[in-house]
């Protein structure tokens, strides 16, 4: 468990999974997060992987390392979101990373923020990686601005790139 920026970046625990299959059966989330489309997720799916050993429960990808969220405020380190560095490459020491934060609660607080931060910290100073990357949708403006706060810089634009509610949208991409 790492405490940075006033976030708690822990691993996956039994205690979450529900909370993954709620996160992951939200078609809002689901639809702003993850590049393809919606699927069905069970609980015995994140069950399985948590058993195998897997670093990214929710995603299952094996190049990834993913952390359940919570604030260093939360009285039992309630969950409040996943986030996570994917697509990991430890030659080149790049990744792209992510956060999700699905308790509607804390959105709006500042806490996305801080996660996306806690995740840069991560990475650089603890995993030595040379380079961060996001893509976001361009219809994400929320993200879009969250990226320029983090100071990131906007590196292009994949043109209609992502199949999103019946039509294609552009990533933008930040590094």
């Amino acid at each position: 468990m790492l405490v940075l920026n006033n976030i708690v970046l822990r691993e996956c625990r039994d205690a979450d999974l529900a909370f993954l299959v709620r996160t992951r059966q939200d078609l809002d989330i689901e639809i702003a997060a993850q590049p393809g489309p919606p699927v069905s997720h069970s609980i015995d799916q994140f069950e399985s992987r948590l058993r195998a050993g897997h670093l990214a429960v929710s995603s299952g990808a094996p190049d990834s390392i993913e952390f359940i969220l919570s604030t260093v405020d939360t009285e039992n380190a309630a969950p409040i979101g996943v986030g996570g560095l994917y697509g990991l490459d430890a030659h080149n020491r790049v990744a792209e990373f992510g956060v999700t934060i699905s308790d509607r609660s804390h959105w709006g607080t500042g806490a996305g923020f801080d996660a996306h931060l806690a995740l840069l910290q991560y990475g650089f100073e603890y995993r030595g990686l040379h380079r961060m990357y996001a893509h976001v949708k361009a219809d994400n403006t929320g993200v879009l601005r969250l990226c320029q706060r983090l100071g990131m810089t906007q590196e292009g634009i994949l043109r209609q790139h992502r199949w999103k509610r019946g039509k294609y949208v552009d990533l933008v991409v930040f590094g």
